[in-house]
């Protein structure tokens, strides 16, 4: 039986951002909005922009050497670098800005790929993938038939029926029928139906080749039985 493996182990995070470089990163930006404004101030003031772009420099720096720092013990930087850039283009009001996007707007497009990696394999899920379950007969049995033509189903059907159909295509022995309706799965506007009509093709494929060697082994031992020693 094959192990269901989640999308999101297909993919390995190579860096380690836990909990506590999160908070010193935070430290870290607000001390640069902190020491950007204590500038704009300074300049306000009437003082000389040398030593306000030197500071402002400053703080830049010291973000970049931070951001190396981390990338060397594998710890993600990605909100910190566009954080650095947009404190090096707009000062105090780009830091600000960094900041409040960090928070706003890249949590909300880490939950929407959380949501899409479950769509297609979901965690709740029993650990057996789909061709498991129609291999053990739990999908689809092989005197089944097919309710309606696959063509209609992969268009209107139901998500558990077009899931009835890949787990008939898994059993059937038409390889023509079979090719011809997982090519027309392959295509469908369900990213579902495509990646579950992935992992049966994937399966189908492997039995065919598999009946192929079975049925070239018994030909290639008759025909080195029957042929005459060589005097």
């Amino acid at each position: 039986m094959n192990e269901h493996i989640s999308a999101q182990k297909l993919v390995p995070d190579p860096a380690v951002h836990g909990s506590g470089s999160t908070a010193a990163i935070r430290t870290l930006q607000i001390a640069a909005i902190i020491g950007e404004i204590l500038l704009s101030a300074y300049a306000l003031a009437g003082n000389g922009w040398g030593t306000v772009a030197l500071g402002h420099l400053g703080i830049v720096a010291a973000l970049i050497f931070v951001i190396v720092g981390l990338e060397r013990a594998r710890i993600d930087t990605g909100s910190l670098q566009t954080f650095t850039l947009l404190t090096f283009a707009g000062g105090p009001i780009g830091a600000a800005a960094g900041l409040l996007g960090d928070q706003h707007f890249w949590n909300p497009k880490a939950d929407a790929l959380d949501k899409w990696y479950n769509t297609i394999a979901p965690i709740e899920e029993p650990a057996v993938t789909l061709v498991d379950m129609i291999i053990d007969g739990r999908l689809i049995s092989p005197q089944t038939r097919l309710p309606r033509p696959y063509d209609a189903l992969l268009s209107t059907g139901t998500m558990q029926e077009k899931q009835g159909l890949l787990a008939y295509l898994a059993i059937e022995d038409d390889e023509k029928f079979v090719e011809v309706a997982l090519a027309l799965a392959l295509r469908s506007t369900d990213q579902r139906v495509r990646v579950q009509a992935a992992a049966v093709a994937a399966h189908t494929r492997g039995r065919s080749r598999r009946r192929q060697l079975a049925n070239v082994a018994p030909n290639v031992i008759q025909s080195a039985l029957g042929r005459p020693a060589a005097i």
